[in-house]
């Protein structure tokens, strides 16, 4: 009887690791669903660079399927945000940005970067302060001088990027998913509040989105 016991306690603990398994990779997979990156290089030349964005319709916890939000974070070489914007993407919708004229043109520096990466968070609409579906600063800071920080991370856009690489070709690939951490939302929302709040005006990208049928703040 004993050995029969010890064995049903071995099989329960076998299904639950395998359970616990199971659970840790679909969370693993759905962190690595929310921040997608790329790079630009070369900017500034003759031949520009363009960023494409789709929402799948993929999210719909009740029909129709939502509106997402594509939060962008542009940094250069140093490693310096240098432009952020919210753009809305309606279910089967495509986003198109210039790396030339939309996401280096209006720099917090003034100074147009030639190469950096470019960070990409898929997002619920999150206006929750008036006017601005897409907010990538998070929403500011509240009456206790602690930041809103109201960006909730969701998946399911995807994107792709070209390049233009040094001997004048130029390829495309997809955004490369990558871990959304907690520090890692929090700071991108605190340093985008950071530009918006003293930039007047500069360090906001996407000004004259070409696919015009896109809301980008």
């Amino acid at each position: 009887m004993l050995a029969s016991g010890n064995s049903r306690w071995l099989a329960i603990a076998v299904t639950l690791a395998c359970l616990v398994l199971v659970v840790s990779t679909v969370a693993v997979a759905q962190g690595d669903d929310l921040l997608h990156v790329t790079y630009f290089s070369n900017n500034g030349g003759t031949l520009d660079q363009e960023v494409r964005v789709i929402n799948p319709g993929a999210y719909a916890p009740s029909y129709p399927p939502s509106n997402l939000c594509a939060m962008i974070y542009v940094f250069n070489n140093d490693q310096e945000l240098q432009e952020c914007c919210g753009c809305l993407i309606s279910p089967d919708g495509l986003l198109e940005l210039s790396v030339n004229r939309n996401l280096t043109s209006n720099t917090f520096t003034g100074i147009k970067p030639a190469n950096g990466d470019i960070k990409v968070v898929s997002a619920l609409p999150n206006d929750f302060f008036g006017g601005v579906p897409c907010d990538p600063t998070g929403g500011g800071i509240l009456p206790n001088g602690g930041y809103a920080l109201n960006i909730f991370a969701t998946p399911d856009i995807r994107g792709w990027s070209t390049h233009v690489q040094t001997d004048g070709r130029i390829t495309e690939d997809e955004l490369q998913p990558a871990t959304l951490s907690e520090g890692e939302i929090d700071s991108l929302q605190e340093e985008c509040y950071g530009i918006a709040s003293v930039g007047s005006g500069f360090g906001i990208c996407a000004e004259g989105v070409a696919n015009s049928s896109e809301i980008c703040n």
